[in-house]
């Protein structure tokens, strides 16, 4: 899925700057594709991918890999045409926004039998920003304004000194997933950079989908203060860490104020549950063990 998301998100974007058609049948393949082979659309999870028969592998509901998703799915809403994905895509971000927590934040798997997973930063912002990036075409209806203040302000909840905690460590493959769940990372400060900064675009041009002048005037100088931090803070840190970036998404901080973090940021398989898909054939899912 991160694969389909770097790709779609991408592909649409340049289908649309050089009218290309035939770069936009191919962003619209990578989304076409991973609802076809691994999304449960029916009850909408994600998987983490699917192998070459076609059965869905990994996390069914993993919260960054929707984000993953969303990250095509909002490119190719936004900026190709419809033939039929929009429509599907849309159907996705309705069940999508229902798994939210309570403050708007989503958690770092949606799979019903993890009802408490802790928030992650970077599956939010993901999220966010292609449900956004549908809003721009009129789509995703079902997302309030109030849902997407919401989210944005429990997203700057996460913010201190620039930083953004909160995300969830770096995977290391099918069924192997962090226990850190509160990383200052590139994950989580570049999704939530992205959708912060279009969520501000957004406020700043009066559009009528995200909120009232009198809310839009209030939040936009905190925003800004924090976008530009998050940003800043970024750059310091690559021209800091580079050539070696990939550390970057190893580096973990343990806020206890916010105890989130579990164990020392290691890569463990979970428990596997069974999830029932469309077709009635089991795929198997992971969640914490209880």
């Amino acid at each position: 899925v991160d694969g389909t998301g770097l790709a779609g998100i991408f592909l649409g974007r340049y289908a649309d700057l050089f009218d290309d058609d035939e770069v936009e049948e191919l962003a619209e393949l990578q989304v076409r594709n991973y609802l076809d082979y691994g999304v449960m659309e029916k009850i909408g999870l994600v998987a983490h991918g699917y192998n070459g028969t076609g059965v869905q592998q990994g996390e069914i509901g993993w919260g960054r890999g929707t984000g993953w998703f969303m990250l095509a799915a909002g490119s190719v809403m936004r900026y190709c045409g419809d033939d039929g994905l929009s429509e599907r895509c849309d159907a996705l971000i309705e069940k999508t926004v229902k798994k939210a927590l309570p403050d708007g934040m989503f958690a770092w798997t949606l799979s019903p039998g993890a009802s408490d997973a802790p928030a992650d930063t970077s599956a939010t912002g993901m999220i966010m920003w292609g449900i956004l990036k549908a809003k721009e075409k009129g789509l995703a209806g079902s997302v309030t304004d109030e849902q997407i203040g919401k989210t944005a302000a429990a997203c700057l909840g996460f913010i201190e000194d620039g930083r953004v905690y909160g995300a969830s460590g770096a995977s290391g493959g099918w069924y192997y997933y962090s226990d850190n769940y509160n990383e200052n990372n590139a994950l989580g400060q570049g999704s939530v950079l992205a959708f912060l900064s279009l969520y501000l675009d957004m406020l700043e041009s009066g559009k009528k989908t995200v909120g009232r002048a009198r809310d839009r005037s209030r939040a936009c100088p905190f925003m800004v203060e924090n976008i530009s931090k998050i940003l800043l803070t970024f750059v310091r840190r690559c021209a800091t860490i580079c050539p070696v970036t990939k550390t970057l998404t190893k580096t973990a901080h343990d806020r206890s104020r916010h105890k989130r973090v579990r164990g020392g940021g290691k890569r463990t398989a979970r428990r596997c549950v069974a999830i029932t898909s469309e077709s009635g054939t089991e795929r198997r899912s992971v969640c914490p063990a209880q």
